[in-house]
């Protein structure tokens, strides 16, 4: 591989790195160096960017633990919605700070399948799928 293109790799990466970071003013990030190897053993040094999006979050972690983000404090509620759409539990948290909490379900009462947990917090409501098995 000529040093043209490796040169045009580079920079096409650095472009789609930047743009991610123009379009989204909730993110943070710091920077660091890394090197490129390539399939033909030369190197190339490259900015690496580690991206903290500060958004609203929720998902499954392992079986039976949901985990959801927070960027600021906020009153939230999660609810379980089962295959049909029917509310099947509700949690309900006051005034909780900025992070990364965890839920652990007690499946012992619920069917196994696809259930969809909704986060709903004063200014936002994400979703994922979780499956019980």
């Amino acid at each position: 591989m000529n040093n043209q293109k490796k040169l045009k790799i580079i920079i096409a990466l650095n472009m789609i790195i930047a743009l991610f970071v123009l379009s989204n003013s909730n993110i943070t990030y710091s920077q660091h160096f890394k090197d490129i190897n390539f399939p033909d053993g030369s190197l190339a040094g490259m900015v690496n960017r580690n991206i903290d999006v500060h958004v609203y979050r929720i998902y499954q972690s392992a079986p039976d633990v949901i985990k959801f983000d927070l960027p600021k404090v906020n009153f939230v509620k999660i609810g379980l919605y089962d295959s049909k759409n029917n509310l099947v539990r509700t949690y309900i948290y006051n005034n909780l700070n900025e992070g990364t909490y965890e839920i652990t379900l007690n499946s012992k009462n619920l069917d196994k399948g696809i259930y969809t947990c909704v986060l709903f917090s004063a200014d936002a409501q994400e979703s994922s799928q979780v499956i019980i098995e």
